[in-house]
């Protein structure tokens, strides 16, 4: 019944963009919070207010500068196109500075005594230290790439870099219909990433929120 379909090419292409673009989002995120979180330098609280403000502006306000400027670089039609805008994530940088600020600003001084540099605390004392809401932040990160619709939609033409929703919205043009039993099939396998990602960061989703102070009372 996929005879014809090319589902495992799909299934690769949002994974690779999904897992490069966690981890580019990752070392990012937490450099950016660390800067925000442990460095101090003048402009900074109001500078993190207008960088969480872009989170306010619709990803379609944006689309057209944006399309622009991948254009003028060449990457119109590849999957760095994907990847570029997602990394730059406000979010990220927000969560981060949360767990961050709640590490012992005595466990870098220590550091420091014994001749630890910056990058050597970031490193070896921060990261060790937040590493639950790495774990939060990569599957929500993966979840909206591995989801994502609208800048696949946008981006791409050639159908060897199709993502896996953009494989499901294509193939019924292209067999002149709709085909139930197929779409069915494929939507059950787009899930399965989806599941296994809640089922291993369910707890630590929760854990993380409780620690950074996003779940309430």
């Amino acid at each position: 019944m996929l005879d014809g379909v090319p589902i495992g090419r799909a299934y690769w292409n949002s994974l690779y963009i999904a897992a490069v673009t966690v981890a580019a989002t990752l070392l990012t995120g937490a450099m950016a919070a660390y800067a925000f979180a442990r460095i101090p330098f003048r402009g900074s609280g109001p500078l993190f207010g207008l960088f969480l403000a872009t989170q306010m502006v619709p990803a379609q306000v944006t689309i057209v500068p944006l399309y622009v400027m991948l254009a003028r670089l060449h990457l119109i039609d590849s999957h760095l196109a994907l990847i570029l805008p997602a990394v730059a994530n406000p979010f990220a940088v927000f969560l981060l500075r949360q767990f961050i600020r709640a590490v012992p600003v005595e466990l870098e001084e220590a550091a420091r005594i014994d001749g630890a540099g910056r990058w050597t605390v970031f490193w070896r004392i921060v990261l060790p230290n937040i590493r639950p809401g790495l774990w939060t932040l990569g599957i929500i990160v993966f979840l909206a790439s591995w989801n994502s619709y609208f800048f696949p939609l946008v981006f791409l033409n050639t159908s060897e870099l199709f993502t896996v929703p953009l494989l499901l919205d294509s193939f019924h043009s292209q067999r002149g219909g709709i085909d139930y039993g197929l779409t069915a099939a494929l939507s059950a396998m787009t899930v399965v990433p989806m599941l296994i990602a809640f089922l291993i960061g369910q707890r630590k989703i929760l854990n993380s929120m409780a620690a950074s102070g996003l779940g309430g009372r």
